[in-house]
């Protein structure tokens, strides 16, 4: 039995059935293989991880679009409420309806707050907080074209690449030319060329993204917990939702998912209006804010602000780390920032290489 499979079957109906599920899909969040495709750093937010999950997407299985007469939730639902019917619509909108020649064109936007650390010109940027002088959000960006025929995907690709500065600017342009320049990422400011391919399975390519649960797994307790309990933390869970692996699973996927995350506690509806609720979930390692499109089930964004960080030393040991937020950052500036959108189009752009 494959292990979305094993996902669907463990799919709660209530809440004996949480820990089970959550075994589940973390299981299947974290059985594929990675490796590192952009420029070496330190911090445990940036990096590279494959957005491999076993098997081929299409139209009927990325399933997060709604099709005419999707219902919305009411202003005053819960957030519990709200999550649930996420997940139920995860379900009903499995099959969406392409047109011959059409596709469905989801666009995956990653942003990332990283620090400058002036100690080390050699290896300047990190997700550590403490004594920078400077910041940058970096950004990049995932195009896939799902076709109606199920036929090779068309994915185009804007990488790795710097959109703001903030703090010492100098000292920020300076650093990032050092580094990222000279490894051929361009200036803060500009994006790279988008890149286009065709793949007959491009969830087992290798593509630019973050191991989102790579921090989870070096904090205290979160191994203990997945070797003793086979079950990861509630944390774990709602980083989950930015993953790609995630957001490019299929429905029965994300529904496991949110079914769990309906039956937490402390989370609080910011807005709940016109088909839009906003999310949000404190943690005692982050704060998690979450867009919900209502009426479609579509999550449209994931901001997570870390308050502590676990990192790792050259001799293996954890050290946990609270974030104080320098000045220069604005306030509403997330560590990390996940966008989703959908439409159906067309045509899809030409691809300049393929790949099987």
């Amino acid at each position: 039995m494959d292990t979305l499979t094993q996902v669907r079957e463990l799919r709660q109906t209530g809440p004996s059935d949480l820990g089970a599920a959550r075994a589940a899909l973390d299981t299947a969040i974290n059985s594929s293989p990675r490796r590192n495709t952009r420029p070496r750093t330190r911090g445990l937010l940036i990096g590279a991880a494959t957005l491999a999950v076993g098997g081929i997407v299409t139209a009927s299985t990325i399933g997060l679009l709604g099709g005419p007469g999707s219902p919305a939730g009411p202003a005053s639902a819960s957030a519990q409420e709200i999550l649930a019917n996420a997940a139920t619509l995860q379900i009903s909108n499995y099959d969406f309806p392409l047109n011959a020649g059409q596709f469905l064109h989801t666009t995956v936007t990653t942003q990332r707050l990283v620090y400058l650390n002036p100690q080390d010109p050699a290896d300047p940027f990190t997700a550590m907080a403490d004594g920078a002088t400077g910041a940058v959000i970096t950004e990049d960006t995932r195009n896939v074209y799902t076709p109606a025929s199920g036929d090779e995907y068309t994915i185009q690709d804007i990488g790795f690449h710097g959109t703001t500065s903030y703090g010492d600017l100098t000292a920020v342009q300076t650093g990032w030319k050092n580094y990222y320049e000279a490894n051929g990422v361009p200036a803060i400011g500009a994006a790279p060329d988008a890149t286009a391919y065709r793949s007959a399975d491009w969830m087992v390519t290798q593509a630019s993204g973050t191991d989102l649960n790579a921090l989870d797994k070096n904090r205290p307790g979160a191994d203990t917990l997945r070797t003793q309990l086979g079950q990861p933390t509630i944390e774990d869970q709602w980083r989950s939702l930015a993953d790609p692996r995630v957001i490019y699973g299929t429905g029965e996927y994300r529904a496991t998912l949110l079914n769990a995350l309906s039956q937490t506690d402390g989370v609080t509806v910011d807005h709940n209006d016109n088909g839009i609720a906003n999310l949000t979930y404190t943690g005692t390692w982050a704060t998690y804010k979450v867009t919900i499109d209502t009426a479609k089930g579509l999550i449209q964004k994931v901001q997570i602000t870390d308050a502590k960080l676990a990192t790792t030393d050259t001799t293996g040991k954890s050290t946990t780390v609270s974030q104080t937020r320098p000045s220069f950052v604005p306030a509403d500036t997330a560590d990390l920032t996940v966008t989703i959108t959908q439409d159906v189009v067309d045509a899809a752009p030409p691809a300049e290489t393929a790949t099987n």
